[in-house]
């Protein structure tokens, strides 16, 4: 599941995702409507400025068994450190 969760991000296609919303925000009348994706368009926007990919926001971390506690001693550490 984790492999899953971290290829989603990378899927999204940025530049059209600004794209569209812009787009929603030309052809909406409500306020209400405006304002809330003037917020949706916020990260989307921050990505295309800064140059950072979406995939990269999700962190793979590994996950340390029951077992391998701190009470188990130093023995299942020292396979995850190298």
């Amino acid at each position: 599941m984790p492999r899953v969760c971290a290829s989603c991000p990378s899927s999204i296609d940025v530049d059209r995702e600004v794209d569209r919303l812009r787009g929603g925000t030309q052809v909406t009348s409500p306020k209400a409507k405006v304002k809330k994706i003037a917020k949706r368009l916020k990260v989307p926007e921050g990505f295309q400025r800064s140059g950072i990919r979406p995939e990269w926001m999700v962190a793979e971390v590994p996950v340390l068994p029951p077992d391998a506690s701190a009470g188990a001693g130093w023995w299942p550490l020292r396979h995850v450190r190298t």
